[in-house]
Parts: structure tokens; C-alpha cells; sequence
């Protein structure tokens, strides 16, 4: 069994370089935390280690967010950070894992439960959300609806959980 992805959302940016510096760290000792607990943990921040100070700047803001939300697509929760109010690039990926049903702790007792706990994962996507129907997370369970919709001439069968197409005959 594979361990679960947490990402760790927090305050990145501050008024000064040793502000910014203090926010990394901040979130990468929860990373180390999340790790000796036996999760596997993305840290955005050591991603993108003060990129912003470079002189010849990758990308923009904006990118760095989109490329977050991709990964948090991925992951099987959010950790917040204490600071995360403070950061509106953390607000956008709270709401982006609320509105995509990925848990979200808030936490040190709570990370631990999680980790610990055994989750019901997706039959199609084997992701672990918050939210199921008869074993799907809502994006899967909507995705097929969508494709039974569509395709009138075949019709999808239930088998071991998963999904099938079979031509009608």
C-alpha cells in the first residue's frame, strides 16, 4: 500500500527575505514531521526556494499557483500551516481542496489520525476524498455519469468495483 501524499499550505512570501526564509522553514520541518510519521509530504515551498529573489525571475505568480493546484490534485490531503490565513496563495489552495472534496487538517493530532487511519479510497481513481457515491469520489462518479450520458449505445457495467464499457448487443 502506497503512503499517503500530503501537501503542506502555508504563508510563503513575507515584507523581508529573513521573513521568507522563516516561513520556508516553517513549512519544511512540517514536511520532516509528515515524513517520520510515515506520509509522504510535498512542500511547495522548497519547491520554489526564493525564486523571487533571483535575478532572472522563472515565471510568475500566477504559474507557481496553477502549478500548485495540479499537484494538490494529486495528493490525498492539505496540511495547513498556522500561518496560512496570512497568504492568499494558501487561501486559494484551501479552496481549491474544499471544492475538490481533499480533506484538509488543520493540525498536528489530526495529521497523526489521518496518517494512522485506513481511508476508503476512489474505485476509478483511488484517490481518498472526502466524498462518495456508490464508491466514487464525486469527480469520478460525476465523469462517468457524464459518459454514460454520451455514449447511448453502449452502456457501463459494474465489475469488481470498477467500470467497463460493453457494446450493447
Amino acid at each position: 500500500m502506497r503512503n499517503k501524499i500530503i501537501y503542506v499550505a502555508g504563508a510563503y512570501y513575507d515584507k523581508t527575505k529573513q521573513g521568507t526564509i522563516k516561513n520556508i522553514n516553517i513549512a519544511r520541518q512540517m514536511g520532516i514531521e509528515i515524513w517520520n510519521n510515515g506520509a509522504t509530504a510535498i512542500v511547495p515551498h522548497d519547491n520554489t526556494y526564493l525564486y523571487e529573489y533571483e535575478k532572472k525571475s522563472i515565471t510568475k505568480y500566477d504559474s507557481f499557483i496553477e502549478g500548485d493546484l495540479e499537484i494538490i490534485k494529486q495528493t490525498d490531503a492539505l496540511y495547513m500551516l498556522k500561518n496560512w490565513k496570512t497568504s492568499n496563495g494558501a487561501k486559494i489552495e484551501y479552496n481549491f481542496a474544499k471544492k475538490n472534496h481533499i480533506p484538509i487538517i488543520t493540525n498536528k493530532r489530526d495529521l497523526k489520525k489521518f496518517i494512522q487511519k485506513k481511508h476508503k479510497r476512489c474505485a476509478f481513481c483511488s484517490k481518498i476524498r472526502t466524498y462518495y457515491k456508490k464508491g466514487f469520489c464525486s469527480k469520478c462518479f460525476n465523469l462517468i455519469k457524464k459518459l454514460k450520458q454520451q455514449h447511448n449505445e453502449e452502456y457501463f457495467k459494474e465489475i469488481n468495483k470498477g467500470f467497463v464499457i460493453v457494446p450493447r448487443l
